[in-house]
């Protein structure tokens, strides 16, 4: 019988930030990783926690053991906050009337590349 050796974790204590991953007045905590291409400002982020490929996260308190998605965005800059804007209701009246049909008839990609959704 062979005793097995745990192994140690693949992320050290010091946390693993990738060399293009941007790291701008924010905190990680222990064993923390920011993945390629991943940007964290003016944020904390807690132990055994992680942002993937191209997730951004900023002016966020993520907690442990919390995993961001890749290309996932918390707080997205040039968001209006006076008001809720998602999708359709915050387009101008003009864009969305000509999107209408379309939505019904195209496949998602092609209704994309029309609209710049």
């Amino acid at each position: 019988m062979v005793d097995a050796q745990p192994k140690p974790p693949r992320v050290p204590e010091a946390g693993l930030v990738h060399p293009t991953a941007k790291l701008r007045e924010s905190r990680i905590g222990r064993w923390c990783e920011l993945s390629e291409g991943a940007g964290l400002a003016h944020s904390t982020l807690g132990d055994w926690s992680y942002l993937m490929e191209g997730a951004q996260a900023a002016h966020a308190a993520i907690g442990k053991f919390c995993a961001v998605a890749a290309g996932a965005r918390i707080n997205a800059p040039n968001h209006p906050m006076e008001r809720a804007a998602l999708a359709w209701w915050d387009w101008p009246e003009e864009r969305l009337r000509s999107a209408l049909g379309d939505f019904r008839d195209l496949p998602v990609e092609a209704f994309l590349a029309r609209h710049g959704g």
